[in-house]
């Protein structure tokens, strides 16, 4: 909402007039999103749903901007409760939290429920993975989240590996949907196994995950450093922390 000059605010509070607070207006990005949502919903026959998820991401890049002045603030939390209630409730199927955790989410479930309806293989396909792969607190499945830490992964039992392998196969058999966002999720399955240290669990399942991705993905562009971090691992147990948080 525009500041009011100081003169109108003066005359405001001499009469008494009573002010109503007016919700912000739908921004481009979220106009653009529930059109598409719509035209989806509408159809009679099967839609690509990657230019709605793109349209949803370009909302949460809308909502999280921190725009210059308004005191290091992201633009979702200048809402008053009553405009926060109102923006969840339009923009149906994207998750908007605010408190000690500040984000904008895509829902899994919505998703994946549109794609049933609506959607084409490709897009029943992703949306299946894309809900696997979250949490019911919108927190990726492979991690826990920890208070001193932003999460810590769950080495040991093979669920990296599952996941990472049911990307792969995404990739190669749907070759041209969602290309960016399979990229670049697999991308950070590959950091996973190459750079992080903080494990949930003990040093031996931080070792048996590691030695599984090396074993079954060695042309993987991970691979030599997920081999170099495991023989580390086992080798030198006090070169590596495991446990974190």
């Amino acid at each position: 909402m525009p500041l009011r000059p100081l003169a109108v605010l003066a005359l405001l509070g001499a009469f008494h007039l009573p002010v109503q607070a007016q919700a912000p207006a739908p921004s481009d990005a979220e106009q653009a999103y529930l059109a598409e949502l719509a035209r989806i919903e509408a159809a009679s026959t099967p839609q690509s749903l990657e230019p709605l998820l793109e349209k949803a991401e370009a909302v949460q890049g809308a909502l999280m901007e921190i725009p210059a002045g308004l005191g290091g603030e992201a633009v979702i939390e200048r809402y008053s409760e009553a405009e926060f209630g109102e923006l969840q409730q339009r923009l149906r199927g994207i998750h908007l939290q605010r408190g000690l955790d500040i984000f904008v989410q895509p829902l899994p479930a919505f998703f994946s429920a549109l794609a049933s309806a609506h959607g084409r293989p490709a897009d029943q396909a992703y949306f299946a993975l894309y809900q696997a792969y979250w949490g019911e607190q919108l927190f990726p499945v492979y991690m826990e989240p920890r208070a001193m830490v932003v999460g810590c992964v769950k080495y040991g039992d093979g669920l990296l590996n599952r996941l990472y392998d049911d990307w792969q196969r995404y990739a190669k058999t749907y070759a041209e949907a969602y290309r960016a966002s399979v990229q670049q999720m697999l991308k950070d399955f590959e950091e996973v196994f190459s750079l992080g240290t903080c494990a949930c669990g003990d040093r031996d399942g931080v070792v048996r995950e590691l030695r599984q991705f090396s074993r079954e993905h060695p042309r993987s562009p991970a691979a030599p450093a997920a081999t170099r971090r495991w023989q580390e691992l086992k080798a030198r147990e006090e070169k590596l922390p495991v446990r974190c948080g």
